[in-house]
């Protein structure tokens, strides 16, 4: 079925499980994929818990005026501080070194001020912006 086969494109599961290998221009990947509570048999047979595709929730459904939301869900926000429905978009982005090889560019700690570039855990201080 070709509608089935769209639905199946649109989830951010684990398409692969060699995703940190693959050469695609873009891949979706949820971090905490989960399986179905409730499973066909087919499930079983295709091994699709070898691929989770979603997360679930448990989601209550109630009309309070006339002009309802659309396509969009309200969060609790503790579970999704705790990784729901989190995902990662990787990009692949080709880079030619040889017409690189000009720019002569640094990326380094001022040394008048090490210690402006990083917090106290050593990574870089978020939001800030930094010039090469």
């Amino acid at each position: 079925n070709v509608y089935q086969c769209q639905m199946g494109k649109q989830t951010m599961g684990t398409a692969v499980h060699a995703w940190h290998t693959r050469a695609d221009n873009k891949m979706y990947r949820l971090q905490f994929p989960q399986s179905p509570l409730l499973k066909l048999e087919a499930y079983d047979r295709y091994e699709m818990d070898e691929y989770p595709l979603g997360t679930n929730a448990c989601v209550a459904v109630i009309s309070y005026t006339g002009y309802d939301m659309e396509d969009a869900m309200v969060i609790n926000k503790s579970s999704f501080q705790r990784g729901f429905a989190h995902g990662t978009v990787i990009k692949v982005e080709r880079i030619n070194l040889v017409s690189m090889s000009e720019k002569k560019t640094m990326f380094r700690m001022d040394p008048k001020h090490p210690y402006d570039t990083v917090g106290c855990d050593g990574l870089p201080i978020p939001g800030r912006r930094y010039m090469l």
